[in-house]
């Protein structure tokens, strides 16, 4: 059965979730991927944090998005092992690209979905874009920008 994604046929909770997540925004990107890593759900404040809107996430796999030398890029290769290991929770560093070209810093929190059989099926997730904050001149005002390397 096919569940409309207006929020229509959602329960109140279901309902209040979804709002939740879809309305999240400032610099948290919510997803999740496939065990072959195709983002399968991406928020659509992925468009704040990375400048892409979710349309263009959707259906890549997440290598496309952290390059093979990127911050982090070993760390996010070693989470499927950890998965067959029984690990249920990683958390992580890692650059992604940026639509403007630039490799932010993005500190991911995921963790493993499993069947009833406990199978890996699916990786939830949540990315909250790094910031680095400065004073300028005037002790009371605050500069921040994405991380870039």
């Amino acid at each position: 059965m096919e569940r409309s994604v207006d929020g229509d046929s959602l329960d109140p909770s279901e309902h209040k979730y979804q709002r939740l997540v879809e309305r999240l925004g400032g610099d948290y990107v919510i997803y999740t991927h496939d065990p072959e890593g195709e983002v399968t759900y991406v928020s659509p404040s992925v468009q704040n944090v990375l400048g892409f809107p979710p349309a263009a996430v959707m259906g890549l796999n997440w290598r496309d998005l952290i390059g093979e030398h990127f911050i982090g890029r070993q760390d996010a290769d070693r989470v499927r092992d950890k998965v067959d290991a029984g690990k249920t929770n990683y958390k992580f560093t890692v650059e992604i690209s940026h639509a403007d070209g630039s490799t932010p810093l993005v500190e991911v929190q995921q963790r493993p979905l499993l069947n009833s059989a406990g199978e890996y099926i699916s990786m939830e997730g949540i990315g909250l874009l790094r910031r680095i904050c400065g004073f300028d001149s005037a002790p009371t005002t605050v500069s921040c920008f994405a991380t870039v390397i």
